[in-house]
């Protein structure tokens, strides 16, 4: 006989976005890292704010700034310490992983003139 110590109460959410609590404000639509989960907010917040922000894995036009010139194919990462209020900046992006990093977009295109790539965002686990 089989004892259930636990219920289970299905899935929380369909695994498209994760909701998390905002400790600094954010402008929305541009990627952002919270508890070192990378992603896209569904909208903009303050702080104390709960958003929901992308965990798809799907594609995404990201500014890499100029001085980063990745490879198709190649896995962009977020140096943690380089994020100090949510959003993510330029000069945060990697193309070499360690420690203190986090995987963010792979690389679907070359860069354009205006510092664009296309990035698949890389699910978290």
């Amino acid at each position: 006989m089989v004892t259930v110590t636990r219920e289970f109460h299905g899935p929380k959410s369909d695994g498209n976005a994760v909701d998390v609590t905002l400790s600094h404000s954010i402008s929305g639509r541009k990627p952002i890292l919270v508890n070192n989960i990378p992603g896209f907010p569904h909208e903009s917040g303050d702080s104390g704010d709960m958003r929901a922000i992308s965990a798809d894995g799907a594609v995404y036009r990201v500014d890499i700034g100029a001085s980063l010139t990745p490879s198709i194919g190649d896995t962009i990462y977020v140096t943690v310490a380089s994020v100090t209020a949510h959003e993510i900046p330029a000069a945060a992006y990697s193309t070499s992983s360690g420690a203190g990093k986090v995987p963010f977009v792979r690389v679907l295109s070359e860069k354009d003139a205006n510092n664009f790539i296309d990035g698949k965002l890389i699910n978290f686990s």
